[in-house]
């Protein structure tokens, strides 16, 4: 900068750059040496806290060994103490499996009570229900009997109006008979008409053969279903006697060959579509009617089955009931023997253990104090621990903070070191350009101020280095920190607390780096 303004020869826009550089390298650098001199206190900060917290270990793990000696001594005493109170307990050992014994022979004794309440209970449940299926059964038989009367009322019912459908076609049958034999004396019918009528005539025979069949049939299955039930039949073959002669005189007044009127609509086909209705209805009735019955009469077997298999099992339970009353009076008398003995057995021996029941009750007294003591000193100790441990990880967020701190440094400086790298580029480009604009040659002032921004870069490069190497010297540090189980106690939290706000951030890079 010093010889440009002294030469004169220098264009100012070179005398600008040349400054805005020779001011940034200066604050570069000197904000480096800051860095440095600052991590380097932190270092040896950090290194005088490391040696002191080593020292301080050392001390606790002396005094742990020093309390699990103790320890170890105590519980081997505790140990003696309980062999000897093992020793004493067989004197006592006779007289709880005499007490063990009394107590199963009471269980044993309340659970033959129990057992016994229950079968009391589930034969008294099974009586009842034995009760309740006799009077299910009686109603049902009951609700039969007045279905098989309403049925046979039904029946009678449609017999007479059977027979009175019958009459009434023999009439209509009689009517049409004279018809035609007024007709024939007074108007002779044609030969090719005399046939015209029997179709209809045919029709209705077989219309009435198959009701006649029909109507025989359900009689039979009812009279077959309910004949074992009721003394008195659905239809007596007296009836069925009177129903097939009516149907054949029926058959009989209407022979193939008499003559027919002339329109088929005379005959009686109304009354026989209302009787094929009727006997439709009847054997639909009567079908129900029988397959309702058949199911009561399953379900009146399978009730005097389940009443029959009740009665086998009450008979079953009265008897266990009997002998287990015999084994509960055996039992009581074999319990009342053996209470008897072991009173005897224990007002003999009680006196000798009752007294060093006593002693060994005080001893335990005893040792359930030092126990509590120990158990005290050792809580307050897990205390102190947890807190050094508290501290521990408090110092080690630190560290890792600041080891954070330093890689950001790190990265600002390899930042920088870029920016010149770039810096020294375009400056070699625009000697380049300015050496083929003036074709003269390269200025020694320009190559003085290269080799000083050259020197520059390599010193930060440098620093850059120094500061990877140091963050990973810390890192393994760390590492080897953390591998190690000492803790910290409460007298260093106290000491720690002491610090400055400064001195605590300089101590933890400086233990990170130790």
């Amino acid at each position: 900068r010093t010889l440009l303004s002294e030469r004169g020869d220098c264009p100012p826009q070179w005398l600008g750059l040349i400054e805005e550089l020779c001011v940034e390298g200066d604050s570069l650098i000197e904000e480096a040496w800051r860095v440095r001199d600052e991590q380097q206190l932190e270092v040896e900060a950090a290194d005088k806290q490391l040696r002191s917290t080593r020292a301080f270990l050392d001390e606790q793990a002396l005094e742990r060994e020093q309390e699990r000696d103790e320890y170890t001594r105590q519980i081997a005493r505790l140990n003696e103490l309980v062999r000897e109170r093992g020793r004493d307990r067989q004197f006592s050992s006779e007289v709880e499996s005499l007490e063990q014994q009394l107590k199963e022979m009471a269980e044993q004794l309340s659970d033959t009570e129990e057992k016994k309440l229950k079968m009391e209970k589930k034969l008294k449940g099974a009586e009842d229900k034995i009760w309740v299926l006799q009077d299910y059964i009686d109603e049902i038989e009951t609700a039969k009997s007045q279905r098989e009367a309403a049925l046979e009322e039904r029946v009678l019912e449609l017999q007479a109006e059977l027979s009175t459908q019958a009459r009434a076609h023999a009439d209509v049958v009689g009517e049409l008979q004279n018809l035609q034999g007024c007709s024939g004396d007074h108007t002779p019918q044609p030969a090719p008409q005399t046939h015209i009528c029997p179709p209809t005539s045919l029709q209705l025979k077989s219309q009435l053969r198959g009701m006649a069949k029909s109507l025989e049939r359900q009689i039979r299955e009812l009279e077959a279903a309910n004949i074992h039930v009721s003394s008195a039949s659905l239809s007596s073959p007296s009836e069925d006697v009177s129903i097939r002669e009516q149907l054949e005189a029926l058959r009989c007044r209407t022979p193939e060959d008499s003559s027919c009127p002339a329109s088929p609509s005379h005959l009686p086909m109304d009354e026989l579509v209302q009787l094929s209705d009727k006997l439709l209805r009847y054997s639909r009735a009567a079908e129900n009617i029988i397959k309702k019955l058949r199911d009561r009469e399953m379900e009146i077997i399978m009730l005097r089955a389940n009443a029959e298999e009740m009665q086998a099992e009450r008979d079953v339970l009265q008897g266990q009931n009997e002998r287990q009353q015999l084994q509960l009076a055996t039992l009581n008398k074999r319990v009342e023997e053996l209470r008897v003995r072991n009173e005897r057995e224990i007002q003999a021996n009680a006196a000798p253990l009752h007294q060093r029941i006593q002693e060994l009750e005080t001893l335990c007294s005893d040792l359930g104090n030092e126990l509590k003591d120990t158990n005290r000193k050792l809580a307050k100790t897990k205390q102190k621990l947890d807190k050094t441990e508290a501290v521990m990880l408090r110092q080690e967020a630190e560290i890792s903070n600041l080891s954070q701190h330093q890689q950001e440094l790190v990265n600002n400086l390899n930042t920088d070191l870029a920016a010149m790298k770039a810096e020294k580029q375009q400056l070699q480009i625009m000697v380049e350009k300015y050496r083929s604009e003036d074709s003269v040659s390269f200025p020694q002032l320009i190559e003085v101020m290269l080799a000083e921004k050259n020197a520059d870069i390599d010193q930060l490069q440098h620093r850059v280095e120094e500061l990877q190497s140091q963050q990973e010297n810390s890192s393994k540090s760390q590492s080897q920190s953390k591998s190690k189980s000492c803790r910290v106690s409460f007298a260093d939290e106290v000491s720690y607390s002491r610090l400055t706000a400064g001195e605590r951030a300089r101590e933890a890079p400086q233990e990170s780096n130790s």
